[in-house]
Protein backbone atom coordinates (compact mmCIF):
# COMPACT_ATOMS: atom_id res chain seq x y z
CA UNK A 1 0.00 0.00 0.00
CA UNK A 2 2.87 2.54 0.88
CA UNK A 3 4.26 1.86 -2.61
CA UNK A 4 1.22 2.40 -4.30
CA UNK A 5 0.84 6.01 -2.80
CA UNK A 6 4.30 6.83 -3.21
CA UNK A 7 4.32 5.81 -7.02
CA UNK A 8 1.02 7.89 -7.57
CA UNK A 9 3.20 10.86 -8.05
CA UNK A 10 4.80 9.53 -10.89
CA UNK A 11 3.30 10.04 -14.63
CA UNK A 12 1.15 6.97 -16.03
CA UNK A 13 3.01 6.65 -18.90
CA UNK A 14 6.38 5.92 -16.57
CA UNK A 15 4.16 3.58 -14.62
CA UNK A 16 2.77 1.84 -17.43
CA UNK A 17 6.44 1.26 -19.08
CA UNK A 18 7.26 0.10 -15.65
CA UNK A 19 4.40 -2.65 -15.54
CA UNK A 20 5.24 -3.79 -19.18
CA UNK A 21 9.01 -4.15 -17.79
CA UNK A 22 8.03 -6.32 -14.93
CA UNK A 23 5.59 -8.39 -17.15
CA UNK A 24 8.54 -9.07 -19.80
CA UNK A 25 11.12 -9.66 -17.12
CA UNK A 26 8.66 -12.30 -15.38
CA UNK A 27 7.45 -14.09 -18.40
CA UNK A 28 10.86 -14.29 -19.76
CA UNK A 29 11.90 -16.04 -16.22
CA UNK A 30 8.79 -18.65 -16.47
CA UNK A 31 9.96 -19.59 -19.98
CA UNK A 32 13.20 -19.95 -19.18
CA UNK A 33 14.97 -24.19 -19.29
CA UNK A 34 16.22 -23.84 -15.92
CA UNK A 35 13.28 -22.47 -14.12
CA UNK A 36 12.36 -23.36 -10.57
CA UNK A 37 10.00 -21.30 -8.22
CA UNK A 38 12.44 -21.15 -5.53
CA UNK A 39 15.02 -18.72 -7.97
CA UNK A 40 11.76 -17.13 -9.03
CA UNK A 41 10.75 -15.78 -6.01
CA UNK A 42 13.63 -15.06 -5.09
CA UNK A 43 14.10 -12.63 -7.32
CA UNK A 44 10.93 -10.80 -6.94
CA UNK A 45 11.47 -10.65 -3.53
CA UNK A 46 14.99 -8.77 -4.56
CA UNK A 47 13.14 -6.79 -6.65
CA UNK A 48 10.88 -5.62 -4.27
CA UNK A 49 13.64 -4.93 -1.75
CA UNK A 50 15.46 -2.73 -4.20
CA UNK A 51 11.79 -0.71 -5.23
CA UNK A 52 11.43 -0.08 -1.58
CA UNK A 53 15.48 0.90 -1.28
CA UNK A 54 14.99 3.11 -4.01
CA UNK A 55 12.03 4.96 -2.62
CA UNK A 56 13.39 5.42 0.94
CA UNK A 57 16.95 6.64 -0.26
CA UNK A 58 15.13 9.38 -2.22
CA UNK A 59 13.18 10.24 0.61
CA UNK A 60 16.19 10.45 2.59
CA UNK A 61 18.22 11.97 -0.17
CA UNK A 62 16.45 15.59 1.15
CA UNK A 63 18.48 16.08 3.97
CA UNK A 64 21.40 13.97 3.54
CA UNK A 65 24.06 13.51 0.42
CA UNK A 66 24.50 10.60 -1.28
CA UNK A 67 27.66 8.97 0.88
CA UNK A 68 25.90 9.02 3.83
CA UNK A 69 22.21 7.60 2.14
CA UNK A 70 24.73 5.00 1.20
CA UNK A 71 26.06 4.40 4.65
CA UNK A 72 22.62 4.46 6.34
CA UNK A 73 21.22 1.82 4.08
CA UNK A 74 24.59 0.07 4.42
CA UNK A 75 23.70 0.00 8.35
CA UNK A 76 20.13 -0.97 8.02
CA UNK A 77 21.49 -4.19 5.55
CA UNK A 78 23.73 -5.09 8.23
CA UNK A 79 21.19 -5.49 10.76
CA UNK A 80 18.83 -7.09 8.82
CA UNK A 81 21.44 -9.55 7.41
CA UNK A 82 22.87 -10.71 11.21
CA UNK A 83 20.24 -12.73 12.53
CA UNK A 84 19.55 -15.20 8.89
CA UNK A 85 23.89 -15.27 8.91
CA UNK A 86 24.05 -16.26 12.60
CA UNK A 87 21.10 -18.85 11.62
CA UNK A 88 23.19 -20.04 8.81
CA UNK A 89 26.64 -20.35 10.56
CA UNK A 90 25.02 -22.25 13.52
CA UNK A 91 23.88 -24.61 11.25
CA UNK A 92 27.07 -24.94 9.01
CA UNK A 93 29.34 -24.26 12.00
CA UNK A 94 31.01 -27.64 10.99
CA UNK A 95 30.82 -27.41 7.26
CA UNK A 96 31.54 -23.56 6.97
CA UNK A 97 35.23 -23.57 7.26
CA UNK A 98 36.44 -26.44 5.24
CA UNK A 99 34.27 -24.92 2.26
CA UNK A 100 35.47 -21.72 2.43
CA UNK A 101 39.22 -23.71 2.67
CA UNK A 102 38.63 -25.26 -0.23
CA UNK A 103 37.03 -22.91 -2.28
CA UNK A 104 40.09 -20.40 -1.58
CA UNK A 105 42.54 -23.00 -2.58
CA UNK A 106 40.79 -23.97 -5.61
CA UNK A 107 40.57 -20.63 -6.54
CA UNK A 108 44.45 -19.97 -5.62
CA UNK A 109 45.23 -22.97 -7.40
CA UNK A 110 43.15 -21.88 -10.94
CA UNK A 111 44.99 -18.61 -11.05
CA UNK A 112 47.42 -18.11 -8.31
CA UNK A 113 47.67 -16.16 -5.35
CA UNK A 114 48.44 -12.56 -6.89
CA UNK A 115 45.93 -12.54 -9.41
CA UNK A 116 43.23 -14.06 -7.18
CA UNK A 117 43.77 -11.49 -4.44
CA UNK A 118 44.38 -9.16 -6.67
CA UNK A 119 40.68 -10.06 -8.46
CA UNK A 120 39.46 -9.74 -5.00
CA UNK A 121 40.72 -6.36 -4.33
CA UNK A 122 39.11 -5.28 -8.02
CA UNK A 123 35.50 -6.84 -7.37
CA UNK A 124 35.42 -5.01 -3.57
CA UNK A 125 36.68 -1.69 -4.87
CA UNK A 126 34.32 -1.75 -8.25
CA UNK A 127 31.56 -3.19 -5.97
CA UNK A 128 31.62 0.27 -3.44
CA UNK A 129 31.83 2.55 -6.60
CA UNK A 130 28.89 1.27 -7.94
CA UNK A 131 27.14 1.58 -4.96
CA UNK A 132 28.35 5.03 -4.46
CA UNK A 133 27.69 6.51 -8.03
Amino acid sequence: MLIIKMLIRYHKSCMTFLCKLNAGVSVASLTELSFNWTGFISAMISNISFTYRSIYSKKAMTDMDSTNVYAYISIIALIVCIPPAIIVRMIALLEGPQLIKHGFGDGIAKVGLTKFISDLFWVGMFYHLYNQV
